[in-house]
């Protein structure tokens, strides 16, 4: 009866072990994952849709909502002047760079002391071109997101600014 209770006691604990939540990922961690799932998929303009879905859990609640928001205009205006394109459909959204990276790496990690989030410097490459953004994470249902991109601007046709102020942009 004793190995019994021992062995079920011993189950309980391992089963324990194995399903505890993994610990909160870093602000790095995030980023890391969002550009790697991005570049992977890389879709032109505003991500819709599935490639919307896949990036959606790392992203801010106030990111997604100005995404599905420059969305809803693109269609808008799309239904509204038939013959011309649209904006927010061309180019990454996510880079200084129109044409996006084909690889980064995290350069420099600065957490916000309170634990709330902090800033993610990330180096991007694209054919011989070189940059860095600065990713703005915040700590939302107990987890790090995306909350908006500061870009250094890349060249004379890639301005700096902040991807939260270009997804309220309307022409």
């Amino acid at each position: 009866m004793k190995r019994s209770v021992a062995f079920a006691a011993a189950l309980l604990f391992v089963a324990c072990a194995t399903t505890a939540p993994p610990p909160p990922d870093t602000p790095d961690q995030v980023v890391d994952r969002f550009y790697k799932t991005y570049i992977a998929h890389r879709p032109g303009g505003l991500p819709e849709g599935k490639d919307l879905d896949r990036l959606r859990p790392m992203l801010s609640s106030r990111l997604q909502a100005a995404i599905e928001s420059a969305g809803k205009y693109s269609a808008a205006y799309a239904k509204a002047h038939p013959g011309d394109k649209p904006p927010f459909v061309d180019g990454d959204y996510f880079t200084s760079v129109f044409e996006g990276p084909t690889s980064f790496q995290i350069a420099k990690t600065e957490p916000a002391a309170d634990g709330s989030g902090g800033t993610v410097v990330v180096q991007f490459l694209s054919e011989g071109m070189s940059w860095n953004d600065t990713v703005i994470v915040t700590r939302e249902n107990e987890r790090f997101v995306i909350d908006d991109i500061a870009f250094s601007g890349a060249g004379e046709f890639n301005p700096p600014g902040r991807l939260l102020e270009r997804l309220k942009a309307r022409d």
